[in-house]
């Protein structure tokens, strides 16, 4: 229970400095300079330093092996799609987190074992998968794993309900021994793991959201690789840095918007993740409407409140995908991506 506190509480844990180091290193292949808006990348010529920055001769768990990213196409149509007049933009890369393993994609799958049966393909078998307690933070039931192998081992390391006595294994139950320099995990009934794989579901915790490929700055630019955008244009401030929250005149919250954008240099439409909200807001800075909103929320906020905006990209005019009407709308892929080489130990 001791080693929880590694990866779990609000103290600096080791893997703070490894994700710090982990954007430090791409930020160095950006060359980003003040002012600029956009920053264009060819994968060819990043090949090179990426795999001297990142150079790991395989994944050091079973789970690190397989990634999966959010995709958008900006495209107007189908037929710009099709005659290659598109650009990809990198919503999020969720590291080492199977993000199709979850109850809200596979409940309605006609197949689910086929599913179960690939994932395990991919991973292995005898996977050591966290048994959260109901309170955990972010374990709800939109995100309850879905594709659990016949092998699975559920591992207990706090009180919690719902686990299967034949799947359960203690965290007091294990056995650790040091084997010529290579630590084992030993269950009960005789099973045996590299002792990293004990942690994969709390270094899984940690990865997902890991992937941050610059620091915080007031202005980051866009950033493109070929035709990947794998990071938005961004700006940081705060409430009272914007001067728009005490401002209850319509007409005036309005002017001192449309002020505000142009100070920031800020695209018409936005979206912006205020300090005291869970996720980011869309907002169209050219309508009253919006822009009421926004100094609603950010009036209600409090000044020291950070404030993100982040350029909307797709734009509305690359919403692509078309209903029966007319009507267009955006799309997100779901991909995933498996490293061909295992997981470093063995099983």
């Amino acid at each position: 229970s001791l080693s929880q506190g590694l990866f779990w509480g609000t103290g600096r844990r080791p893997a703070d400095d490894v994700a710090e180091e982990f954007t430090r290193r791409w930020e160095s292949l950006f060359g980003l300079e003040e002012g600029g808006a956009r920053v264009q990348l060819s994968a060819a010529d990043l090949a090179e330093p990426v795999a001297r920055l990142f150079a790991a001769e395989r994944p050091g768990w079973a789970t690190g092996r397989l990634h999966s990213p959010d995709l958008q196409i900006c495209a107007t149509d189908v037929d710009a799609i099709n005659r290659g007049d598109y650009q990809v933009v990198l919503g999020e890369l969720h590291a080492a987190w199977p993000t199709l393993d979850c109850d809200i994609f596979t409940a309605w799958h006609p197949d689910i074992d086929r599913l179960r049966e690939e994932l395990t393909a991919d991973l292995g078998e005898h996977r050591v998968r966290l048994l959260h307690p109901a309170t955990w933070p972010r374990h709800t039931g939109r995100g309850s794993a879905g594709l659990t192998g016949v092998t699975d081992r559920l591992l207990g390391f706090a009180a919690a309900p719902g686990a299967d006595p034949d799947r359960l294994l203690p965290a007091t139950s294990v056995t650790v021994s040091d084997e010529d320099g290579t630590l084992v995990a030993t269950a009960s009934d005789g099973h045996r793991w590299p002792l990293i794989e004990m942690f994969a579901g709390m270094l899984n915790g940690l990865a997902v959201d890991a992937f941050k490929l610059t620091t915080p700055a007031p202005h980051i630019p866009r950033i493109t690789i070929d035709r990947l955008v794998i990071s938005r244009e961004t700006w940081r401030t705060t409430v009272a840095e914007t001067g728009l929250a005490a401002i209850t005149n319509e007409r005036e919250r309005y002017l001192a918007t449309r002020a505000w954008r142009g100070r920031l240099n800020l695209p018409d439409q936005v979206f912006v993740k205020i300090g005291t909200e869970v996720k980011p807001c869309y907002f169209d800075l050219t309508s009253p409407h919006y822009v009421g909103v926004l100094c609603t929320m950010l009036r209600t906020a409090g000044d020291d409140v950070s404030v993100v905006i982040g350029e909307a990209l797709p734009t509305p005019e690359q919403a692509w995908v078309p209903d029966h009407d007319g009507n267009r709308y955006f799309s997100e892929l779901r991909l995933q991506i498996t490293d061909s080489v295992p997981a470093g130990g063995g099983r």
